[in-house]
């Protein structure tokens, strides 16, 4: 289960490529935000073609936004813009770059709605789900991961050894249990759609509510290279700005940027 706009839809080709070579057959849920610019039929059709397994996929078309606009409380760009550019010397310009408190209502959107995308797939599907950002490359099955999810209620990577925390909500294993159903209704009820954070914010809520099982995952499972990418990994993850620059992350990409020229 992933979301994706018209900027990222590249970065959703290459997830797709990479689950095609390295865990084949598992059905994809792609939720297309279609706001400011529309992913056209033909490439939706593209890239069902490209993929030997199921793709499903929810047009949004975000009506709840009017304007395009970026968050400027508390000098917020102001701060951003006075950072040493040498801090960003080494990294290439690039139509992903972000920078974590600087943030349009669309990338917020875009993080905040999987608990809506979630619900409705809970309604009626009865096998374990996987949310994960779009940035994600797939480098190994996810039999083992499936496996841990359909044994728990929840299944998140935590912040810190042994501490429940849900700072790294961009990879959610759910299970289709009435806890589940529950915890994920109770989030969603909470959560402010415009708010960058606050997913974090409505995954402890609901917790302290609900109190689902919850699994511990390896950072394996979301890699996010931040001492290097680690070639073990199950999963590399193109958290923030890292996919503009760093170069493991580059060249992994690339090897699924065409899945005809790529074998698994």
């Amino acid at each position: 289960v992933c979301t994706c706009d018209r900027k990222y839809f590249p970065l959703l080709q290459v997830l797709v490529n990479s689950i095609e070579c390295n865990s084949p057959k598992v059905k994809i849920f792609a939720r297309l935000v279609n706001w400011a610019e529309n992913i056209t039929d033909s490439e939706i059709e593209t890239l069902k073609s490209s993929y030997s397994g199921d793709i499903e996929v929810f047009l949004d078309s975000n009506e709840q936004m009017e304007e395009p606009h970026w968050d400027q409380t508390d000098g917020l760009v102001s701060k951003f813009l006075k950072r040493e550019k040498s801090q960003y010397s080494d990294r290439k310009e690039s139509a992903f770059k972000a920078y974590s408190q600087l943030y349009s209502d669309l990338s917020a959107y875009c993080t905040n709605i999987k608990f809506n995308s979630l619900n409705m797939l809970l309604e009626d599907k009865h096998e374990p789900l996987l949310y994960m950002d779009v940035d994600t490359i797939v480098r190994k099955p996810l039999t083992e991961l499936e496996q841990i999810i359909s044994e728990t209620d929840l299944a998140l990577v935590f912040a810190a050894r042994g501490i429940v925390g849900f700072e790294k909500g961009g990879l959610i294993g759910v299970n289709c249990t009435d806890m589940s159903r529950q915890y994920i209704r109770e989030a969603e009820k909470n959560m402010d759609l415009f708010n960058i954070n606050g997913d974090e914010q409505a995954f402890k809520d609901a917790y302290d509510v609900c109190q689902p099982r919850i699994a511990p995952l390896s950072d394996l499972y979301k890699d996010e290279g931040k001492d290097g990418f680690n070639e073990d990994s199950v999963m590399w993850s193109g958290h923030g700005d890292i996919k503009c620059y760093d170069k493991q992350y580059l060249t992994e990409q690339r090897k699924y940027e065409d899945n005809s020229n790529n074998s698994s």
